[in-house]
């Protein structure tokens, strides 16, 4: 999950690094959908930094994604989220020490009315994907079991343009698991959640 996060930053900066160096109507205009209203996409690229509560705690998660603007309303990409450490699952009083770690992903529509090439406004997300939980024990340094699970989580951000190519949201969402399997240590329902986010979009009209 950790690569997959790193070669997906690398591609997103490298696209909107060399994008504007492109000549027009060169390769650019022969690679580029005729999608949308006005005949092309564009694209959003994302980072968020997210608190979920995991459990009886709130775990700290970043986000990364990228998405095709099909039109001013309509985005369709994908995102991976991972969380930043572990939250403890145990009792306090208990021996065990028992930590659980989570990642997931998947592909996300989000949809806002648009007024022409506007980012602004009250945006409806869904993301639909899988993840992993991982139970650790911090007593024995060693992994106790992992459950793979499905994920919907819908949402709902406000963003705002605060520049040329740049906007800030933030949002609120509800992680659902269904599949999540029972796990050492770790409470049923553990893995679901809400979820508070900031997001900072770089954005590139058609």
């Amino acid at each position: 999950m950790v690569r997959a996060l790193l070669y997906s930053a690398i591609l997103l900066l490298g696209t909107f690094l060399l994008a504007p160096l492109l000549p027009e109507g060169g390769l650019e205009g022969q690679l580029t959908p005729r999608l949308g209203s006005d005949g092309e996409v564009g694209a959003v690229a994302s980072v968020r930094p997210v608190g979920s509560r995991v459990g009886e705690h709130v775990m700290p998660l970043v986000a990364l994604g990228f998405a095709l603007r099909v039109s001013s309303s309509l985005e369709i990409g994908g995102e991976g989220l991972l969380g930043l450490g572990r939250v403890r699952v145990s009792a306090d009083d208990s021996p065990d020490r028992a930590e659980l770690g989570l990642g997931y992903g998947g592909v996300s529509i989000r949809y806002g009315p648009g007024s022409g090439k506007g980012v602004s406004g009250l945006h409806g997300a869904v993301l639909l994907g899988a993840g992993t939980a991982r139970v650790h024990s911090t007593l024995i340094n060693a992994e106790l079991d992992a459950d793979n699970f499905f994920v919907v989580e819908p949402s709902l951000e406000y963003r705002i343009g605060i520049g040329r190519g740049l906007a800030a949201a933030a949002g609120v969402g509800y992680r659902f698991t269904p599949g999540a399997a029972a796990l050492p240590r770790v409470p049923q329902g553990a893995t679901s959640g809400p979820a508070l986010s900031l997001v900072l979009h770089l954005v590139r009209n058609p």
